[in-house]
């Protein structure tokens, strides 16, 4: 049947439209629709319409997250075709009223009616938490009334008359339309769809739900899988399943790892314990536990239960339900229900003979006769009449006796739980018991929100507040419910920012986690698929911050969604300019920061305020329609430019992100790539990057003036800050695209720096030979066009690439030619590499005051750029060179400073370097056990970045340590695990370094073992390779270690070696490998000395 109001076509037998969810024509024109065209204000109870009319918000239009509730009569056509459409008239008539009665009862709207059916909506338009828990229960309430209604009907009329209904939960966007309660109801996805699917598969008389109701609601009811159905318009199969009944007995959650962990409650529940100790000397007593939804009250009162378990104590527990508001004594019946094992639908005889035989105290019995009417109360057609003063009281005083007989035999606790929903003569027999004088042991225990008295009138004897968790906490209890604690520190501080240190909000972002498989691990640390704020808030926490939000008044809700749009953090002066109303707003943060939903972080110009749960403020956020977040994003950015006007490029952040999500782009662009270029500046290199995709896509969001060239500039920036991540990839893809548009603009300026961007990466990305292409082919674009600059970054990037590779000799003229060509440029960054790059280069050759001369330079150079890299390049580069000259305490001491100034994004690049030099340091101090220690931790760090370079370097130092102690062992079993890693494996990022340092090692390890002619052949090979390479330092230390090799048999040439080898440390300065030789040789002279090569 296609809908006349989107033209969607349904299957045969709905009478929702599954896409819109207005009602669809009915099957039969004899039936008359007059009975559905009542006024709302006939069918709502006053108190809900007390609520809807009062939330503002709602009646102009929000977006939720609601229950949608289906229900129609099955085989309506042959009912209508086989009555007079009077009797079908009269029929309907009492099968809506009992429809009204209980969905109205639950909490719940009917926002459209058919010939014979309802659509209804459970969480709009005010929120309620638990709104499919009452749909559920309205569901089940409709249908146990109905078998009446069925048998009723069928007597007098002679047809089967039964409702199917559907339930699912899903976005809505509500908004009313005119001031009552016919709510005009547009669906986002499928969730209209899918419920109205499900009626017209329940069977007549049942109820089915989804799989989401169901994992929802089943701590509370009953279910049964009927199977898996294909529902046009899904891909996938929906599960489907049968809603049962209630349960009586509400189990504790548990995670897939079993019970969730009991934590930091032992001031509590000692308090409780001490409480329970004093009632058992036999006096009546009442606390009181109170505190934010999911802070962990039934968790604390059940450990609490748990722990008296042993003892002599009946428990009774009650608990009060939110579409239970207008059942008198609801929790105190329920208490009984369970104590004497009453069923729902027991007779009234039934009833009394179970009480009768629980009681041995015969002469009781007639007291107690008003309790036989309690089971009748508590299901009053007609709520608002309550209980009769006189009557009420005679159940007081029967409910009284009988705990009062009881407590004569054993002690007695009554739990209330979720008082902030109790009914008011609950609250009244409570206050009734307090003051009844009851001799024993009796302890009443209330439990409820901290937003409403939970025992009014009575002050309790103890009052438990329980507050949400310290970080320390909520880590523990976190870490417990996710399984692990190698979750990287940082998404563990976003989460429990988030979460506020509620419990159930902790929870329940582990098991989104878990149930998501969001964790990715290795041997180290486990990371998230996405980030925090791509999480879907979990569906329990949603409802309850939903909740509370919509409890606010009208006004004060305003200012939260306001304040939304400003940010989870927002300031007084910032909402006084947008409201206009200074006093007001006052009294307004103060009701918010009353209610839990906000904090004052400082008084300072006014004050500054944060929400208490960063999800409050998304929930704030995204109940807004779309239409009015962009509105008030425009206005919040317009205040922001008059409120900052005298330094406005402070703000340039937030005033992109508001006017991009006010889509205003022209504006949005200029702030964002101010904001990205500020953060550029800083080396914020992740928020920059953001910036520069996020400007890339308002390119494409309106009409620009030169949009390639704006593209060209921002796939530059884009490039370097991925490369700034070490996103090495990505950035090399992005100077492709910058290639691109260069090309076509003819932009030879920037087609250079493209290329010699692309040789960059290139380089980094293990691709040495690409790299060297590249180069070449940028220095031959800037010698044709004259691009100085270009060639002075190709040329010097070139050499160190050579430097890299071991071929120094190539490496010198290259880096020679772009220091002469920095002499005349003006872009200092570019120099200032061209320097980075030469002090390496005299590193590696033992050019070692060179090398401290051009780091003295670049220094000075650095003092004027500000550069965090360069500062931390030139504390790296002068520890080296402070070593190698023998300066150990110098280098010691500024490897130590450059540590100290390490960001948290270089530390994976830069801490294991620093500690391995350190550790090689430290060596030559003679402190070998310290140096040892540092290379361990050295190479820990490295091995999870998978860096061949610094896992080997770590790997030789630590081998070389193991020498030193004499451990031969370990020594081996390092360095040859290291030999085999590199084995065949050609340019390494300098690994010519590491692979003559590691044939040096080897051949003072085969020497030690007595493997001389292996010993040889190592050493003779770590010399051939320095002489290639021209490495100086360590040629002279290779002669020093064959000196030692070949004492023994050949002295003269021993001593050949030791000369040349001292001849070339005292040229270069390498005063620790001169004081080496040194000892060697006074050793050959002295007989007796044990040769240390």
């Amino acid at each position: 049947m296609k809908c006349p109001h989107c033209q969607f076509k349904n299957p045969e037998g709905m009478n929702f439209c599954g896409k819109c969810g207005q009602p669809l024509s009915t099957a039969s024109p004899r039936v008359s629709p007059e009975y559905a065209n009542r006024s709302p204000r006939e069918y709502t109870p006053p108190f809900l319409t007390e609520k809807v009319l009062v939330n503002r918000t709602a009646l102009e239009g929000e977006r939720k997250h609601v229950t949608v509730f289906f229900a129609d009569v099955a085989g309506f056509t042959i009912i209508s075709e086989a009555l007079d459409p009077e009797e079908v008239h009269d029929i309907m008539d009492g099968c809506f009223e009992i429809l009204g009665q209980e969905i109205h009862g639950a909490g719940g709207t009917i926002n459209q009616y058919t010939g014979d059916g309802v659509m209804a909506l459970f969480g709009a338009p005010v929120a309620y938490e638990d709104h499919i828990r009452r749909a559920c229960h309205a569901a089940l309430r409709v249908q146990h009334r109905m078998k009446s209604y069925t048998r009723d009907v069928n007597k007098q009329f002679g047809v089967l008359f039964q409702m199917r209904i559907g339930i699912h939960a899903g976005p809505v966007v509500v908004g009313a339309i005119g001031d009552n309660l016919r709510l005009d109801y547009t669906a986002i996805g499928d969730t209209t769809n899918l419920s109205a699917r499900l009626e017209a598969l329940a069977r007549p008389g049942g109820i089915l739900v989804s799989r989401l109701i169901q994992t929802a609601a089943q701590p509370f009811f009953r279910f049964r899988k009927v199977g898996d159905f294909n529902i046009k318009g899904k891909k996938e199969p929906i599960t489907a399943f049968s809603l049962l009944g209630e349960l009586e007995i509400i189990s504790l959650r548990e995670t897939d790892g079993g019970e969730i962990p009991f934590v930091d409650r032992k001031n509590e529940l000692g308090a409780l314990l001490r409480a329970y100790k004093r009632m058992l000397k036999g006096r009546f007593l009442m606390a009181v536990v109170e505190g934010e939804a999911g802070v962990g009250k039934t968790r604390l009162l059940t450990a609490f239960q748990n722990t008296i378990q042993k003892g002599n104590t009946l428990c009774l527990q009650g608990r009060c339900r939110p579409y239970g508001e207008t059942t008198a004594l609801y929790p105190v019946a329920q208490m009984l229900r369970r104590h004497f094992e009453i069923a729902e639908h027991d007779s009234f005889k039934v009833v009394r003979n179970k009480i009768k035989a629980r009681i041995q105290q015969r002469e009781l019995i007639p007291r107690l006769k008003k309790i036989f009417d309690l089971f009748g109360v508590s299901g009053n057609k007609n709520p608002s009449q309550g209980v009769f003063e006189g009557e009420k009281r005679r159940m007081f005083r029967a409910v009284g006796d009988l705990f009062g007989a009881t407590v004569t035999r054993r002690s007695v606790i009554l739990f209330f739980d979720d008082m902030q929903w109790a009914d008011e003569t609950t609250h009244e027999f409570l206050a009734f018991l307090a003051q009844s004088q009851i001799k024993g042991p009796l302890m009443v225990v209330c439990s409820g929100r901290t937003a409403k008295p939970v025992c009014r009138p009575i002050k309790p004897d103890h009052l438990i507040n329980l507050k949400p968790f310290e970080d320390s906490t909520a880590l523990s209890l976190f870490n417990a419910v996710l399984g692990s604690n190698r979750l990287d520190a940082g998404i563990s501080r976003d989460i429990l920012s988030h979460a506020g240190g509620n419990p159930l909000f902790l929870i329940e972002m582990a098991e989104t986690i878990k149930r998501r498989k969001l964790m990715v691990c290795d041997a180290q640390i486990c990371r998230l698929r996405l980030d925090i704020d791509a999480l879907e808030i979990p569906r329990t926490i949603r409802e309850v911050l939903s909740a509370r939000l919509d409890a606010l008044p009208a006004s004060v809700k305003g200012v939260a969604q306001l304040a939304s749009v400003i940010g989870t953090e927002f300031s007084h002066d910032l909402l006084a300019y947008l409201t206009g109303d200074t006093a007001r707003l006052k009294q307004i943060l103060t009701l918010l920061k009353k209610e839990g939903i906000i904090d004052e972080l400082s008084s300072d110009f006014g004050g500054k305020y944060v929400f208490r749960h960063q999800m409050m403020q998304e929930i704030a956020y995204h109940g807004l329609l779309r239409k009015n977040r962009r509105i008030y994003h425009h206005v919040v950015a317009e205040a922001m430019e008059k409120m900052y006007r005298d330094n406005l490029s402070k703000q340039s952040g937030f005033l992109a992100y508001h006017y991009y999500r006010a889509q205003d782009w022209q504006k949005a662009f200029a702030h964002t790539l101010e904001a990205g270029n500020q953060a550029k500046r800083s080396y914020a290199c992740g928020e920059a990057l953001m910036c520069f995709d996020r400007a890339l896509d308002i390119l494409q969001k309106d009409a620009w003036e030169h949009p390639r060239e704006r593209a060209l500039q921002i796939y530059k920036w884009k490039g370097g800050m991925h490369f700034c991540l070490g996103q090495t990839e990505k950035s090399h893809r992005t100077f492709h695209k910058m290639l691109a548009e260069a090309k076509h603009l003819k932009d030879r300026d920037s087609e250079g720096e493209a290329i010699f961007r692309l040789g960059w990466t290139s380089f980094f990305m293990h691709k040495p030979i690409s790299a060297l292409k590249f180069l070449q082919k940028a220095s031959d674009l800037a010698g044709t066009y004259g691009l100085r600059e270009i060639l002075l970054k190709a040329a010097s990037f070139e050499g160190f690439v050579h430097s890299v590779l071991g071929d120094l000799k190539k490496a010198r003229p290259l880096l020679i030619q772009a220091l002469d060509l920095s002499e005349d440029t003006v872009n200092a960054e570019a120099k200032a590499w061209c320097l980075s790059y030469l002090i390496q280069y005299y590193n590696w050759t033992g050019e070692l005051s060179e090398a401290l001369a051009v780091s003295d330079e670049l220094w000075q150079l650095n003092e004027s750029l500000k550069s965090p890299f360069f500062h931390i390049v030139l504390h790296f580069r002068k520890g080296h060179i402070y070593g190698a000259l023998g300066r150990l305490e110098e280098g010691e001491n500024i490897l130590k400073a450059g540590l100290k100034k390490l960001e948290t994004g270089d530390d994976k690049f830069w801490k294991p370097r620093f500690l391995n030099t350190l550790g090689w340091i430290r060596a030559q101090t003679g402190d070998v056990e310290e140096a040892l220690r540092l290379n361990r931790e050295a190479l820990r760090l490295a091995l999870p970045t998978g860096d061949p370079e610094t896992i080997h370097n770590a790997q030789i130092n630590v081998g070389e340590n193991y020498l030193q102690l004499g451990d031969l062992k370990n020594a081996q079993e390092v360095l040859v695990h290291v030999q085999n890693r590199i084995k065949g494996k050609r340019h390494l990022y300098a690994g010519w370094r590491y692979k003559t340092r590691l044939l040096i090692a080897l051949a003072e390890l085969y020497e030690k073992r007595g493997g001389h002619r292996k010993a040889l052949y190592y050493i003779n090979e770590a010399l051939k390779a320095a002489r290639e390479n021209g490495a100086q330092k360590h040629e002279a230390t290779a002669l020093r270690v064959k000196a030692c090799i070949v004492h023994k048999n050949r002295p003269k040439m021993a001593l050949a070696n030791l000369e040349q080898a001292r001849e070339l440390s005292a040229r270069i300065g390498a005063q620790p490998t001169l004081e080496k030789i040194n000892d060697t040789m006074k050793d050959f002279e002295n007989p007796f000395t044990t040769d240390k090569p």
